[in-house]
């Protein structure tokens, strides 16, 4: 009330209801209007900020590639051929993003836990593979989106490296720790 009344006054003019003791209902009824003015204004503006929120999270569930990324810290496990870290779980269902076509692990358990290890160093997340240098160094660039092992310990059983042979497809062990 008191700002209505310095506003009345800075402009010259006298407040018409200065005399009044009580509030104003007329200046009541006008702040009204103008609060209720921002407060529409500002739900407007966030109704927009959460429209474009929402139409970038729907962008990213089309997308199937984010669902390499592990869905847990607990049983995370790293692919052996291409170092894909997700949880044994996802292996199970989705299999290998990057290897299916030649390690069928989805639905198998057991193929599941012959290729791919619990025990992996480093954790790089890649969002542009085919831009980054890190990918390029660890020979992922062409893998998909998703969370990958710096280096993963342990090797393919026998058999399955000489089907991968078989298939034409050059398996490097990921494993670089230091063996004495």
């Amino acid at each position: 009330m008191k700002r209505y009344q310095q506003q009345h006054t800075q402009t010259g003019i006298p407040h018409p209801h200065s005399t009044h003791t009580n509030t104003c209902g007329a200046c009541i009824q006008d702040l009204c209007t103008k609060s209720n003015s921002r407060i529409s204004s500002a739900l407007q503006l966030q109704d927009r900020e959460i429209h474009e929120v929402d139409s970038w999270t729907n962008g990213l569930q089309n997308s199937n590639k984010m669902d390499v990324v592990p869905t847990g810290m607990r049983g995370l496990r790293a692919c052996l051929v291409c170092s894909l870290i997700k949880t044994a779980d996802q292996f199970e269902v989705d299999g290998c993003d990057n290897c299916a076509e030649f390690l069928q692990m989805k639905n198998n358990r057991d193929m599941v836990f012959d290729c791919t290890s619990p025990t992996f160093d480093g954790l790089i997340s890649l969002m542009s593979p085919e831009d980054s240098w890190v990918a390029k160094w660890q020979r992922v660039n062409r893998c998909v989106k998703g969370c990958y092992a710096v280096s993963v310990t342990g090797e393919l059983p026998k058999g399955m490296k000489q089907e991968l042979k078989s298939r034409g497809v050059i398996y490097k062990s990921r494993d670089t720790s230091v063996k004495s």
